[in-house]
């Protein structure tokens, strides 16, 4: 699947949705899984939630983190 463009890989999905606090979130991140869908976007706040449990990523998580970065970024510099 991809998650913001970035392609994941089953297990890693899953162990994604292991390490969230948001249990919302994960729970979507789950179902996309178990619903086998292509691709899913995210909203800004469920980035920064993802974004908050990858300060120290698995290496496997770290393209993730980047493109995560690159995209929420500009928004933290204008405050939002």
């Amino acid at each position: 699947m991809f998650l913001t463009g970035v392609p994941l890989s089953p297990p890693l999905l899953l162990e994604l949705a292991d390490l969230l606090e948001d249990e919302q979130l994960a729970a979507q991140l789950r179902d996309a899984h178990r619903r086998r869908l292509i691709a899913f976007a995210l909203e800004p706040e469920e980035a920064e939630a993802i974004l908050s449990v990858l300060d120290d990523p698995p290496p496997r998580l770290e393209e993730l983190r980047a493109v995560l970065l690159r995209e929420i970024e500009p928004r933290r510099a204008k405050g939002l």
